[in-house]
């Protein structure tokens, strides 16, 4: 069942912890997002339907692009898809027309980054990852 948009964060407010608690959560700027991220500006570098974080039978936790046009970036190197590890930092957006595998060079100010903590790993991402049964992890904004 989807959350009304009435308990959900507003629009125009970036969340500073994004807790991963379901197998599948979707990360844009759409309202039907699970986590909506949206400056508020009228030339966001977040798509509607940015990001997937998915995790696996085994807890490991990965993220994909899913068709964004400004990317998503793990430790500074534009994926596609790849397992997210403990401490790595990702940036949602900021950089259109790199390939995958690409560096980042200079970070645009409209970039939203997060740094990633798993479950158990004495962060915060720990804490707030042992709350859910299901959950792999969490991502808390720089």
């Amino acid at each position: 069942m989807e959350p009304k948009p009435a308990n959900r964060q507003p629009q125009d407010k970036i969340p500073t912890l994004i807790k991963i608690t379901r197998k599948l959560t979707s990360v844009g700027r759409s309202l039907k997002s699970e986590v909506i991220l949206s400056q508020g500006q009228p030339q966001n570098t977040i798509s509607r339907k940015h990001a997937e974080v998915l995790v696996t039978e085994d807890g490991t936790t990965h993220i994909q692009d899913v068709g964004s046009l400004n990317g998503i970036f793990i430790n500074r190197v534009k994926i596609r898809r790849t397992r997210l590890h403990s401490g790595d930092l990702v940036q949602f957006g900021g950089a259109a027309g790199l390939q995958e595998g690409a560096e980042l060079g200079n970070v645009s100010n409209r970039a939203i980054i997060y740094r990633y903590f798993e479950r158990g790993s004495g962060g915060e991402g720990g804490k707030a990852g042992s709350q859910s049964s299901s959950g792999a992890g969490s991502v808390k904004s720089r």
